[in-house]
């Protein structure tokens, strides 16, 4: 009975090790640049139906990805995060979605959940 209660405390300690809060797991990158836009260019073959974002970051030690959040904001911004991953090219990260019908008039950046770049214009190359 007394092993029975020991292993049912140490599993619950487990759980509830599990549930805690998320531990970050890397340093924010500073960026130094960003874009966006959509490039409705004439060439050969179809032309891209995509929305690109880029991002320079300080961080050349890892590759970085752009995602977006979970809960978009009910307005025309499009918030999106950055994390460790993706990218072959490091020190950049970036991120591509199919042209949405209205363009957002902010595409904010977070890192952590804290804001490291804003856009406030995508870019039309037509």
């Amino acid at each position: 009975m007394v092993r029975g209660l020991a292993v049912l405390v140490l599993a619950g300690t487990s759980v509830a090790a599990c549930i805690g809060p998320p531990r970050s797991e890397f340093v924010c990158p500073r960026a130094t640049r960003a874009s966006a836009w959509v490039n409705k260019m004439p060439g050969v073959g179809e032309p891209s139906a995509n929305m690109h974002v880029a991002l320079r970051v300080d961080d050349a030690s890892k590759p970085w990805q752009l995602r977006p959040v979970e809960e978009q904001p009910e307005d025309d911004r499009l918030v999106l995060t950055i994390v460790p991953g993706g990218s072959l090219v490091v020190g950049t990260a970036g991120y591509r979605q199919d042209i949405p019908d209205a363009l957002p008039d902010q595409i904010i950046i977070e890192c952590q959940s804290e804001v490291i770049s804003v856009i406030d214009e995508v870019t039309i190359a037509q």
